[in-house]
This record gives structure tokens, C-alpha cells and sequence, in this order.
């Protein structure tokens, strides 16, 4: 039974002295990547070392991890995957569950493999958030991010680029946790989580526009607008005229041939004011603004 305690003793101050030693960041102070990924350090028993091995003691405390990747118009793509080239915002947020931590850390890998395969690191990031910094880990020859020091904030930030075009599946790796900065382990938490997003491939929300050209004469008009639509090629369009509060006031269906095409429309029972001319088919659309005398 002593020496039961004196082991336990050992691991909690082992722990408390790697805590001491890795607050800057384990990549950064030891070379080593310790975020369950294939390749980053493991226990002896073969178990891989993450925060969750010393940082999990806590009775009160509890954690868990997010990672969301968002693209450039705001929409989140965990669930839709990536598009090669393309740069998106990675939030990694450590969630309390219970207890109120007073600092925080994390560490982050992305692979080009399916979850719980080895691969190469994607080590596109760029525009660190002040919490965060990049290190290289000469044990792994892979390139991380991780907390800059203890974080007073449970949320880091950072770019991601997509790796070139047939890359496909990249895996996100990451560990966090929260402390109670007493320089012991007994009352933090740790947590663990993946993310895997499949390559897809990128879509134009306006392909109508890369074949149709929209000009509109007189602008301000009276009473008639002229339209002029230069197309590459056949296309079944619907002209639509919204006023300055998005109500519709003139809808007609219109059949482009290869060329140039002319129409005139009549706007002569509109109200003075702004509105906006559209073309618009499943490919997308083309807007003009106009001014109503």
C-alpha cells in the first residue's frame, strides 16, 4: 500500500512538473505533437499522449473540445468538407462543462488521411490569433498549432488553407485543456476531438454570368428601358424588377439567343425611386441598378 501512494505521489508530481514544462506549448518546449493523431507521441503502454493523460484529474472540473471551420461568406463546412485552395477561419474552443478553469491550452495537427490513419501534415495556416503560434516538433517533422503561452481565453483562432486539388480527405486532430493554475494537475480537465472533411469540389453560385453580359440605357430613365444582353450562349432567363424594398413589381420570361439580344420595357408606371433590374435562371443571377424619373 506504501508504495501505491508513492507511485501515485510520483505520477502527480511527474505530471505537475510536465505541466510546468509544457505551458508554452508541447511541440514548442518538447518536439513532440500530442494530439492523438497516428505518428505523435504515445505512452509506454502504447496508449497515445495527450493533454487527457496528465490534465484529467479533476473531480469538479470537466471540458470538452469543438473544432469548426467556417468558410469566407460565414458558412460552417464540417459537415460539407473543403475546397482545394480555398482559406477558411478554424475556431478550436475549449467548453466548460463544470468548474471554472482559470487558463487554457490546445494543440492541433491536420493530416491528409481518413481519421485514425498516418499521413502528411496540411500545415497551411496563417493569421494566428494572439493566443496562438505554430512549432515545429522535430520528433514528428510536423508542424502544429498551439497555445502561445497559458491562455486566459478558452478560444483560439486561426486560417486554414485547403491543400491543392486531389488531395482529398484531411483529418483534424486536437487536444485541449483548462487548468486551475495551481501548479498541480488535480483540478483540470482535458479533452480530445477529430475532424475529418472530404475534398469537394467548388461550385459557381453565378455561372450565368460568366456567358450573359446586362447592359440597361437610359439610367435615369422616364418611361422606356432599353436591355441589351450579349450571350455566349441559348438561355432560358426571367427578368425581374424589384423596387428598393425588395417587392417585385415586373416579372417576364425571356428566351436569349447566341449574340446580342435588345428588349425594351415599358417603366413608365413605376414610382420615382431606386430599383433593381435582374436576369436570372438555375445558374445564377445579374443585377443592374436603375433610377426611376
Amino acid at each position: 500500500m506504501k508504495f501505491k501512494f508513492l507511485y501515485m505521489l510520483f505520477g502527480i508530481a511527474l505530471c505537475a512538473f510536465m505541466f510546468l514544462g509544457n505551458s508554452d506549448g508541447r511541440a514548442d518546449s518538447q518536439n513532440w505533437g500530442n494530439t492523438g493523431a497516428p505518428g505523435d507521441e504515445t505512452l509506454a503502454n502504447g496508449n497515445p499522449r495527450t493533454c487527457q493523460s496528465c490534465h484529467n484529474n479533476s473531480a469538479t472540473t470537466q471540458v470538452t473540445l469543438s473544432i469548426d471551420v467556417v468558410d469566407a461568406e460565414g458558412n460552417n463546412i464540417n459537415d460539407i468538407g473543403y475546397v482545394a485552395g480555398e482559406t477558411y477561419d478554424v475556431t478550436v474552443t475549449v467548453n466548460v462543462a463544470a468548474g471554472s478553469p482559470a487558463l487554457y491550452g490546445f494543440q492541433m495537427v491536420c493530416l491528409n488521411a481518413e481519421e485514425g490513419e498516418d499521413g502528411n501534415d496540411v500545415p497551411s495556416w496563417s493569421d494566428l490569433g494572439a493566443n496562438v503560434k505554430m512549432a515545429i516538433a522535430s520528433n514528428t517533422n510536423r508542424t502544429y498549432v498551439e497555445q502561445n503561452g497559458p491562455s486566459t481565453s478558452n478560444v483560439f483562432t486561426m486560417k486554414w488553407m485547403g491543400p491543392p486539388t486531389g488531395w482529398g480527405t484531411v483529418t483534424f486532430y486536437s487536444c485541449g485543456n483548462g487548468v486551475d493554475n495551481n501548479g498541480m494537475t488535480s483540478g483540470d480537465a482535458a479533452a480530445c476531438t477529430t475532424l475529418s472533411l472530404v475534398e469537394r469540389t467548388a461550385v459557381s453560385t453565378n455561372n450565368l454570368a460568366q456567358h450573359v453580359n446586362l447592359s440597361i440605357a437610359p439610367n435615369p430613365v422616364a418611361e422606356t428601358l432599353n436591355l441589351r444582353m450579349d450571350s455566349q450562349t441559348k438561355e432560358a432567363i426571367e427578368l425581374r424588377i424589384f423596387d428598393n424594398a425588395g417587392c417585385m413589381v415586373l416579372a417576364k420570361s425571356m428566351t436569349l439567343n447566341i449574340g446580342e439580344n435588345n428588349t425594351a420595357i415599358d417603366l413608365s408606371f413605376l414610382a420615382t425611386g431606386h430599383y433593381t433590374v435582374q436576369l436570372q435562371n438555375n445558374e445564377g443571377k445579374i443585377s443592374k441598378q436603375v433610377i426611376k424619373l
